[in-house]
């Protein structure tokens, strides 16, 4: 079952604020909305991030987005809309979760406070043994911007 974390938040977001930042420098505009995703290795004290969107579900990893865009409202809205190539559930903590009728279509909502002055909201999944494996992807609305989707995989 994918699980929506909050533990590592504070340090993963730092860790992927950094990357946007370095990314940051190719964008001619800044406001431009970009979103960034990559899997986290969490089996260290300190969170690495891995450059890539392939996560094992055996492996201490979580899969991490940040945004950017201009300055984001405290609480932000979020839509994260996840698509799975099997049948499976989300557990979202706090968040709205729905699922589409064959499981495979999930739309997450809650708020999250931005970082780094506001111009940066993230967001951090893991898996377990119960989520299938396989190609997912991801879109992310944040109040009225709405980022393109990005995929990724799931393996063993």
């Amino acid at each position: 079952m994918m699980k929506k974390t909050l533990a590592l938040f504070l340090t993963t977001t730092l860790l992927s604020t950094a990357s946007l930042a370095t990314n940051a420098k190719k964008v001619a505009n800044p406001s431009t909305p970009r979103l960034y995703l990559s899997v986290i290795d969490v089996s260290a004290s300190k969170p690495v991030d891995l450059q890539k969107t392939e996560i094992s579900r055996s492996a201490k990893q979580q899969l991490c987005w940040s945004a950017t865009g201009g300055i984001f409202p405290t609480p932000s809205e979020v839509t994260e809309v996840f698509t799975s190539p099997k049948p499976t559930t989300f557990q979202a903590g706090d968040s709205f979760s729905m699922s589409s009728a064959d499981k495979k279509v999930h739309t997450i909502t809650s708020k999250k406070t931005p970082s780094n002055d506001n111009k940066v909201v993230s967001g951090c999944w893991q898996f377990d043994k119960t989520d299938p494996t396989g190609q997912y992807s991801l879109s992310v609305k944040i109040g009225n911007i709405q980022y393109g989707q990005l995929n990724f995989k799931v393996t063993e």
